[in-house]
């Protein structure tokens, strides 16, 4: 899944990502890799920044030339001599291989130019931030202005947001828009059940709760 998006400069509130993160990776029990290349592992930094993050942070790479981002990350030559290293292609790869290197749950990835010039024919500003899980991939195009050090920092953001992200999914290939009212409710309760922010309750209507679903997937 590949979405557009126009940075902006840093909010206040872009500071507490990294709390926000860490909490929902230890409630769900998950842990996260990074590849970075041109955040040069600005990113880790953040996520470390949390007292505790040992819990869910397995490690990362800081893939700042295309020697290493082949040699250590095992990004396909092709996609590189075809996509550069500034493309979707080539964050996704990151992600996903990084995920495998280090055996977890989420890999994280960023690739951009920071500037202060262009690189590759690609313009500064330009960033692909990326996450991928067992069922999840999703590569965000991005665009940014400022000094070098703002590139980066609104990259590493947009990354962390891109991690939130994909912890609020109830399921990471399941479109619970497909289903009925009842059943999304009925769904989300369960979540919260699970994760402990509600009480465990019996379901009087799980049978034809159940038949509903059945039914909406089949559709």
């Amino acid at each position: 899944m590949v979405n557009d998006t126009v940075g902006a400069e840093n909010s206040a509130d872009d500071h507490d990502l990294e709390r926000k993160v860490g909490e929902m990776l230890k409630s769900k029990n998950f842990t996260v890799a990074t590849a970075e290349s041109c955040t040069g592992g600005l990113l880790a930094s953040r996520l470390t920044d949390v007292s505790g993050s040992s819990a869910y942070v397995k490690g990362g790479v800081v893939s700042y030339c295309n020697e290493i981002k082949h040699n250590v990350l095992h990004v396909e030559s092709a996609t590189l001599d075809e996509f550069g290293a500034v493309s979707r292609q080539t964050a996704e790869q990151m992600a996903s291989n990084v995920r495998t290197i280090f055996d977890a749950t989420i890999g994280l990835s960023t690739t951009g130019v920071a500037g202060p010039s262009p690189s590759e024919g690609k313009p500064v500003g330009l960033v692909y931030v990326a996450a991928v899980g067992e069922n999840f991939s999703e590569v965000v195009e991005c665009h940014f202005s400022g000094t070098r050090t703002d590139i980066k920092a609104q990259a590493v953001a947009e990354a962390l947001k891109l991690l939130i992200e994909y912890l609020t999914v109830e399921e990471p290939n399941l479109n619970v828009t497909d289903f009925n009212d009842e059943t999304r409710a009925a769904m989300q309760e369960a979540l919260l059940i699970s994760e402990g922010k509600l009480p465990a309750k019996s379901f009087d209507n799980i049978d034809e709760l159940m038949k509903d679903l059945m039914s909406d997937v089949d559709d």
